[in-house]
């Protein structure tokens, strides 16, 4: 083996890996869902494989030798079918232009881009993922090729082979392996580069793309919390404010980048953010939904009633994070509440109480607590003439004139109920006989001076009689 045929080789393997530096520079991240990309890939590894058959060691008759091999074999192993076909059809042509062995040459090339593509269908993707130790798959693929390459050589005439094989076989099976090696791991690398890049690209997209999707929606979340008419907010385990809508802005009378990072004792008074504190207390020390009514004043003074669904919120551990409250204005509700228990309680006519409610005052009053207990009914006098006479409007005036003198002439303690169209009770608790008799007499002159009910004088007319209980049976 010459001094001469070693430098050869060594230099066709150098300008063969800088090629590769080329590729790796130019080529490297080309969209390979195209085909015509790959087919200029094939076209420039082609011309690279030209390029290395012009700087060749040369045998008698006409027999060379480059690093081609390690080009086309490298070629099948990383880039694929369509790059590989081309580079060795342009290779083969080129080759056999030469002349001088040319159907070896051209063998030799068909046999490289087999195994690299063999190499390329069964073992890439494992090369790729491995971490570390790929190199001595690499040198044994290059091996291959190499020894493929040798027995190729028996196919040229028989003159001509023990000579070749006794040239080249030691230099072939030392340098190109290590070439091929070389080739394969800045080829892997480039792909590995190539790779860290398409997934640092991708996973920018992504996060491009999940921060625009929560950009939508959180809009979409804001908006939906706007249009709420329900107060809604969120604080954190300290009761720390995080965010609310627009109608707790207006309840709070501060903007949302105004109220987050604050707590109820910066923005209310003393009073209602203690009792708003408490509540968050109670429902986080309990871990469960927790409901209650309020009543809360609005910045422009008006007083509502508020019912508050105060709920712990969690994470994906299932730690608490803190709460969520919804309050609603329920002052209409407790107004029709508060007009329905009214109405079941009182004489629609003349304000005062009804039967229903006289029933349970007189349970509640029968006790040894409010002995001496008095007794007090009336009965108006004429009533039903005066309907029959005047009609029921003149009657109406005459119940609310009683009603009103009977009011007038009660205690603050004094139970005073319609029980009927013309009847009326007073129940007097801590009342002596001798104190119910007073009342009485002047219940009647009061009624005997008449009442003025708009402007026009009322002459009432009623029998009154009364009781007292001493004692608990």
């Amino acid at each position: 083996m010459s001094s001469q045929l070693i430098k050869d080789l060594l230099l066709n393997t150098a300008l063969l890996l800088s090629i590769s530096i080329v590729y790796n520079l130019f080529f490297i991240g080309i969209d390979r869902r195209k085909k015509w990309p790959e087919a200029v890939l094939g076209l420039f590894l082609g011309g690279v494989g030209i390029l290395l058959m012009i700087n060749t060691v040369s045998f008698a008759n006409g027999i060379i030798f480059d690093t081609r091999s390690i080009l086309i074999s490298v070629s099948g192993l990383f880039l694929g079918y369509l790059p590989t076909v081309i580079a060795a059809l342009l290779v083969s042509l080129y080759r056999l232009y030469l002349g001088g062995g040319a159907l070896t040459g051209v063998l030799v090339t068909a046999t490289s881009a087999a195994i690299g593509l063999l190499w390329h269908r069964y073992r890439l993707p494992k090369i790729v993922k491995k971490s570390a130790h790929v190199w001595p798959e690499l040198y044994l693929f290059g091996l291959l090729v190499h020894l493929v390459m040798l027995a190729d050589m028996l196919t040229l005439p028989n003159a001509q082979v023990s000579a070749v094989l006794q040239a080249i076989t030691l230099p072939v099976l030392i340098i190109y392996p290590l070439g091929t090696l070389l080739l394969c791991l800045v080829m892997l690398q480039g792909l590995k580069n190539q790779a860290a890049d398409d997934n640092l690209r991708q996973s920018r997209e992504n996060y491009k793309n999940l921060y625009y999707e929560f950009q939508k929606k959180e809009s979409l979340l804001r908006s939906l919390l706007d249009s709420i008419p329900d107060l809604v907010f969120y604080k954190d385990q300290q009761s720390v404010y995080l965010g609310c809508n627009k109608a707790f802005e207006a309840f709070a009378g501060k903007t949302v980048d105004e109220l987050v990072g604050y707590t109820d004792f910066d923005l209310f008074d003393s009073d209602t953010a203690t009792l708003f504190r408490t509540m968050d207390e109670i429902m986080l020390r309990e871990k469960k939904s927790r409901r209650n009514e309020e009543m809360v004043t609005y910045p422009d003074g008006r007083q509502v009633y508020l019912e508050t669904l105060k709920t712990p919120y969690y994470d994906h551990d299932g730690q608490n994070l803190g709460l969520i409250g919804i309050s609603r204005d329920i002052t209409e509700r407790k107004q029709h509440e508060a007009e329905i228990l009214y109405l079941g309680q009182h004489d629609a006519l003349t304000g005062l109480h009804n039967r229903s409610y006289y029933e349970a005052e007189r349970q509640r009053l029968d006790h040894c607590d409010y002995l001496p207990l008095s007794l007090i009914i009336g009965d108006i006098n004429g009533l039903k003439l005066i309907n029959d006479a005047f009609g029921h409007s003149e009657g109406d005036k005459l119940l609310i004139s009683i009603a009103r003198i009977m009011a007038d002439c009660a205690r603050p303690q004094d139970v005073l109920v319609r029980t009927g169209g013309d009847e009326f009770v007073m129940l007097l608790p801590q009342t002596s006989y001798s104190e119910a008799g007073a009342l009485v007499e002047k219940l009647k002159s009061a009624c005997e001076a008449g009442y003025k009910l708009d402007n026009e004088l009322i002459i009432t007319s009623i029998s009154l009689g009364f009781a007292t209980k001493t004692s608990a049976h």
